[in-house]
């Protein structure tokens, strides 16, 4: 595995004593196993920093986006507080795209202008001709709608 990311081969072992001496026995198969399954491209580089954490010389860092705490601490360093009923993903989506901007802010979203103003239906004036040709009408299909 060291050998196929590019170590030659008369380093491996001594490479291994090296993190054995290092971290301990158990924490170095523990990390070989894991560079095996994980097939790294950079075993040497991948089995260091795995034994370091192992043994807590190296800390997991966490995605700022991985939990509540972590949003509101990534939120904080940009001076963000989320809005009045924001939700957290509304929010973590707010300080993503603080970071996409450069630190600035994005453009507000253009507001949809909607027309306060009530419209009355129009009044038709109907000539006294015209009600009374309606009327005659009328009277003339209400026979064959009744019946």
């Amino acid at each position: 595995m060291l050998a196929q990311g590019g170590m030659p081969e008369a380093q491996c072992g001594s490479y291994l004593g090296k993190l054995v001496s290092d971290y301990g026995t158990e924490i170095v198969l523990d990390a070989v196993r894991t560079a095996v399954v994980e097939q790294t491209p950079d075993p040497v580089s991948f089995l260091k920093a795995l034994c370091q954490r192992r043994k807590g010389e190296r800390k997991t860092t966490a995605q700022w986006w991985s939990s509540e705490e972590l949003i509101m601490a990534k939120g904080a360093e940009f001076s963000l507080e989320p809005l009045s009923g924001e939700s957290m993903s509304a929010f973590k989506a707010r300080i993503q795209a603080y970071i996409d901007n450069d630190g600035k802010p994005p453009a507000p979203k253009p507001l949809r202008v909607v027309s306060s103003t009530r419209h009355e239906p129009e009044t038709v004036e109907v000539s006294p001709e015209n009600r009374a040709a309606a009327l005659e009408a009328a009277r003339a299909l209400r026979p064959t709608l009744v019946g």
